[in-house]
């Protein structure tokens, strides 16, 4: 099985981590000094994201009975993020 593997540095803002097949698991690492905020929506407030600490990293789940698996995860950080897509 190819691993589908993304890594980004990012610059403060919500960014778009879009992958080439659809998955209800995403693994989120946080390379970077501060907090990362993990959503599958652009511009979702802080407080109803997903928040992984500085050097830690998260199982990220999407509803696996909805039918529908996102292609893109949305992150906001400083620094560098990586994000695999598990299940697809």
């Amino acid at each position: 099985m190819k691993q589908n593997v993304l890594r980004q540095t990012l610059s403060g803002a919500f960014t778009p981590f879009t992958f080439s097949v659809a998955s209800c698991s995403f693994f989120v690492k946080n390379f970077s000094n501060g907090d990362a905020y993990v959503s599958l929506e652009d511009n979702t407030p802080e407080a109803e994201c997903w928040k992984i600490p500085s050097m830690m990293a998260e199982e990220v789940y999407y509803n696996k009975n909805a039918g529908y698996y996102p292609h893109t995860i949305y992150v906001k950080a400083t620094g560098e993020i990586e994000v695999e897509a598990l299940e697809f």
